[in-house]
C-alpha cells in the first residue's frame, strides 16, 4: 500500500495462443433452422483453393499499475 491508500500492482501476463484455422469432414454449423455443412470447405485444400493454418504464440506482459480501492 502507497501513501494515501493507494495500491501498487506489478508483475507478468503471459498469453498463449494456438488456433487451428480448417474445417473438418463431417463437422457443421446451425443457422436458425438452417444445418451448414463444412465438408465443401473441408475438400478446398485438396483442391488448392485453400490453404489450413495453425496459429502459435506466446507473449509476457508487464503489468505495473497503481490503483485506488
Amino acid at each position: 500500500m502507497l501513501d494515501g491508500g493507494k495500491i501498487r500492482l506489478s508483475g507478468d501476463a503471459r498469453l498463449d495462443v494456438n488456433k487451428a484455422y480448417n474445417f473438418d469432414l463431417g463437422e457443421s454449423a446451425d443457422l436458425g433452422p438452417v444445418e451448414f455443412s463444412f465438408d465443401p470447405l473441408a475438400a478446398a485444400p485438396h483442391y488448392r483453393l485453400a490453404k489450413n493454418f495453425t496459429v502459435q504464440g506466446s507473449r509476457t506482459i508487464g503489468v505495473n499499475t497503481v490503483v485506488t480501492p
